[in-house]
C-alpha cells in the first residue's frame, strides 16, 4: 500500500489555553485536572520553571474543528523549461468550525526551503497567510462563526535542473 502524506488526510486541532501574567495566580509546580466546556477533559502538569510571562496549556483534540488539506491536482503540473523541470503544487485547506460559536483559529503550514541556489522555490498564493521567507511556514489566523467552514489555497513552485532528482513532496 501506498501512503502519500497529507493528500486527504484529516488533521487534529489542538486546543491550547495561554494564561498572560499567570505568575500573579499564584500557582505551584504539579499536576492539573483539565476542564473544557464543563467536561473533565484529562490531567496536565504546570511546571512554573519552564515558563516565561505566558503560560501554555494543552487542552487536547478538540473534534468539533476539522481541517483537511488536499492537493488540487487542477492546479498541480510539471513543465520543462530549458535544462530546468519546474513543478508546480496546489492544495487546498478547509477549516471547519462545528462549534455554535465564534473562535479564533491558528492555521500552519508549510511551502519547501531551498539551501541550494540552483533549486528555486516560489510562493503563488497562500491566500492572506503570512509566510516566514527563512523557515517557508505560513501562518493563518482565522475568525471562524459557528457551522463556518472556511477554504485557503497554498500554491508554490520549485524550479531546480531537470538532471536532479528532487523529492518536493
Amino acid at each position: 500500500m501506498n501512503f502519500k502524506p497529507y493528500q486527504n488526510y484529516r488533521k487534529m486541532f489542538f486546543l491550547i489555553g495561554k494564561i498572560n501574567n499567570w505568575n500573579k495566580a499564584d500557582l505551584s509546580d504539579g499536576e492539573t485536572n483539565l476542564y473544557f466546556e464543563n467536561s473533565f477533559i484529562g490531567k496536565s502538569t504546570i511546571n512554573t520553571q519552564q515558563f516565561t510571562d505566558t503560560l501554555d496549556i494543552s487542552f487536547w483534540i478538540d473534534n468539533n474543528i476539522i481541517v483537511n488539506r488536499e492537493k488540487i491536482k487542477d492546479f498541480s503540473e510539471t513543465k520543462l523549461i530549458g535544462s530546468n523541470k519546474k513543478e508546480t503544487y496546489a492544495w487546498k485547506l478547509s477549516v471547519r468550525n462545528n462549534k455554535a460559536y465564534s473562535i479564533i483559529v491558528r492555521l500552519y503550514d508549510q511551502i519547501p526551503i531551498s539551501s541550494t541556489k540552483d533549486i528555486q522555490v516560489d510562493a503563488l498564493e497562500f491566500s492572506g497567510g503570512n509566510l516566514n521567507q527563512e523557515t517557508g511556514m505560513v501562518k493563518w489566523t482565522l475568525d471562524l462563526k459557528g457551522n463556518e467552514t472556511k477554504e485557503i489555497i497554498l500554491k508554490y513552485s520549485v524550479k531546480f535542473p531537470k538532471d536532479k532528482a528532487v523529492v518536493i513532496e
